[in-house]
């Protein structure tokens, strides 16, 4: 947008002289006229002279409406302000619309344009009617003739009467634009940058042509002038015409951008209020969060009861309790978060400790357009606990916190607030898939003092055993190999040495094959093979499941919040990322005594080792098999033919940004990675 071309129609070069010009006439002085009865005044005047059937009843109607004091007072100001200004001079319509702004100073400017329709209402609706009897049949001929209204003359003042009509009902369009661009201005926070300059001159070019507008409507019923024919000429009127519809047009092309631009400050405004609210650690009422998160519709109360399938269901259920909020997609029936979640909540329930340790969860899905109600039904009642009853009708501002304060990215997120409604954790998923309900109350504090007390030992690893043997093997103190893989012909090698090594040693040596994490399909071959050639101990299909989800959890839960991750400080972690990176890389084996963890190394280089043992170090053994293991292995191993890699979810990339190698402590490249879990 351009403000040279509204420059064209005048004599005056410099565009930015013109607007400063305009400027210096406006220096309100806090007047208090409304422009509103002003503007109805103008609007009934043209109204009726603008009608086919003008008739005197209406005229006399219209007036018995109002205050006859406002508008005598009204009368005053439109007779001084501009019809003398007007008819005061003989200067062209720019110095008359400089002198009209100049009497008008101390006004605002609807009031300026108000009075100055009015000013020309009022000529223009005397005016009308006049050249109304002129143009009826009903004027005696003798009467025509003397008026000089043949009808070629005629014919002209209706054609001019009819240009001037369409100038007046842009002029009122351009005046109520005006008016709403006008207060859209005055809503803004700051009134500085481009945007604004522009949207300034703007508004000064709209207010000056429609006064100027109004003049030349003004002039066309001049006194001096034949009726009707004297007055501007057609392309004057022409060119006023276009310089309106121009001006409407960037009138309502910046009422659309501000009403955006103010439309966003509310949002953020509303948005910064509820961010606030929740950093706020003063409540004493998990409620006043809650009735922000999940506010009612009308009197409908916000909460399905999945337990006991009630629909009318209020927020103070929920009051001064620990409450897990489920966030998710809607479609989220066989998400392995969700499958544990109803696991360890079924555990709660059952709990002796249950009363003590009680929480509630509340699902809280988000929307998405292609999603069903068919599909938010379904899944809703096969879930115990609560759920936001109409979830697409939950406020932008929340979703908006949900996706920017509680780092929501696709996948469920389980945010816990306490009883006061303080946000204690962003994600207690990670706690509970490590220890399960021994989490409670799931808070940042309680996952930091239970990560002090553990170790990388076996049942940390695999907790309590999915595998019922395991219990037993730690307490015999028995030599454990958990290993992965995914080849059948290393595992079946594996396998044999690992047993051979077994009997020549006379050690009490156990293995256990705990599948890869998501090679679903060749997990199952691999164990039907060895359940077929009873190679040895493996985790059931859900259970080798259970063991990859949950390592990838603890890792989760001792990376997160830490802007630079030092892995070679931490053994639990550079563990946990040995297994994971591992697993991606092929076959990996972690040799344990009792719970105690060994070693842990791909799995060719932990083969040789086994491979080795009769002709290398099975003199060592005297210092134990675990420690002649360990020496033997970490001489012979090559961690440069591996690359470590660790996958991170997206909403990580805000609070990491630093992370160590656990091979050689480097600090590792960041790559983007797109995956599908195909809603599993």
């Amino acid at each position: 947008m351009t403000i040279r071309r509204y420059m064209r129609q005048l004599s005056i070069a410099d565009e930015q002289a013109l607007i400063n010009q305009i400027r210096g006439t406006h220096d309100p002085e806090g007047d208090q006229t409304d422009h509103e009865p002003i503007l109805k005044i103008a609007e009934e005047i043209f109204n009726l002279a603008m009608a086919e059937n003008a008739e005197a009843t209406k005229v006399e109607e219209s007036q018995k409406d109002g205050d006859p004091k406002l508008s005598s007072d009204i009368s005053s100001k439109i007779n001084t302000h501009f019809i003398e200004k007007v008819y005061s001079s003989d200067d062209n319509e720019h110095s008359k619309t400089m002198s009209v702004l100049h009497k008008m100073s101390s006004f605002s400017w609807e009031v300026k344009l108000a009075l100055s329709l009015a000013g020309a209402a009022f000529k223009y609706g005397e005016f009308a009617r006049l050249a109304k009897g002129y143009l009826s049949d009903e004027l005696p001929p003798a009467m025509s003739r003397l008026k000089g209204m043949t009808e070629n003359r005629k014919n002209k003042l209706k054609q001019r009467l009819d240009d001037i009509n369409s100038i007046i009902t842009s002029l009122l369009s351009l005046f109520k634009s005006f008016v709403r661009f006008n207060g859209l201005l005055t809503q803004l926070p700051s009134r500085e940058g481009d945007e604004y300059q522009i949207a300034s001159k703007i508004r000064i070019l709209a207010g000056y042509w429609t006064i100027r507008g109004a003049i030349t409507c003004t002039s066309f019923v001049a006194p001096k002038t034949s009726p009707g024919l004297g007055g501007p000429s057609i392309w004057e009127l022409y060119r006023l015409r276009k310089q309106i519809d121009v001006m409407e047009e960037d009138i309502q092309s910046q009422i659309q951008l501000w009403s955006n631009i103010i439309e966003e400050e509310k949002k953020k405004e509303a948005y910064n209020k509820l961010a606030t609210m929740i950093d706020d650690k003063s409540h004493e009422n998990n409620l006043e969060v809650l009735k922000e998160l999940i506010p009612a519709q009308g009197d409908e109360p916000p909460l399905y009861d999945g337990s006991n399938k009630a629909m009318e269901v209020h927020l103070d259920i929920l009051s001064k309790k620990t409450v897990l909020l489920l966030i998710s997609k809607v479609d989220i029936a066989q998400n392995q978060d969700l499958l544990f979640l109803s696991v360890i909540y079924d555990v709660s329930r059952s709990s002796e400790a249950a009363t003590e340790n009680r929480y509630e969860v509340v699902w809280f899905p988000i929307w998405d357009n292609t999603d069903t109600e068919s599909t938010f039904g379904s899944n809703r009642t096969t879930m115990q606990w609560y759920s936001v009853k109409h979830p697409q009708k939950v406020n932008h501002n929340v979703l908006e916190l949900v996706k920017k304060k509680f780092h929501y990215h696709d996948e469920p997120i389980l945010v816990v607030l306490d009883p006061n409604g303080n946000v204690v954790n962003y994600n207690a998923f990670d706690m509970m898939w490590t220890w399960g309900n021994r989490a409670f109350p799931f808070s940042k504090t309680t996952e930091e003092a239970l990560w002090k007390d553990e170790k990388l030992r076996l049942d940390l690893v695999v907790i309590n055993g999915p595998y019922p043997d395991i219990q037993n093997w730690v307490k015999d103190e028995k030599y454990i190999i958990v290993y992965g893989g995914d080849e059948v012909e290393w595992i079946s090698k594996f396998v044999t040495t690992t047993n051979k090594v077994k009997q020549d040693a006379r050690i009490p040596l156990e293995i256990l094959y705990v599948g890869m994490s998501n090679r679903k399909e060749r997990a199952t071959k691999i164990l039907k093979w060895m359940k077929d050639k009873e190679a040895g101990h493996f985790l059931a299909e859900i259970d080798i499941l259970f063991f990859w989800n949950r390592l990838e959890h603890m890792k989760r839960s001792k990376i997160k919040g830490k802007g630079k991750t030092t892995v070679g400080e931490d053994p639990i972690l550079q563990g946990l990322m040995k297994l994971l990176s591992y697993d991606q890389n092929g076959s990996w084996a972690a040799l344990f005594k009792g719970a105690e963890l060994v070693v842990i190394g791909h799995g060719d280089p932990v083969l040789l080792t086994i491979n080795k043992y009769c002709d290398e170090w099975k003199g060592n053994t005297n210092k134990g098999f675990d420690t002649a293991f360990k020496e033997y292995f970490d001489t012979n191993k090559e961690i440069d033919i591996y690359s470590t890699r660790v996958v991170l979810p997206s909403n990580f990339e805000e609070t990491i940004d630093v992370l160590q190698c656990c091979e050689c402590n480097r600090n590792m490249a960041k790559h983007i990675m797109f995956n599908c879990s195909h809603g599993h």
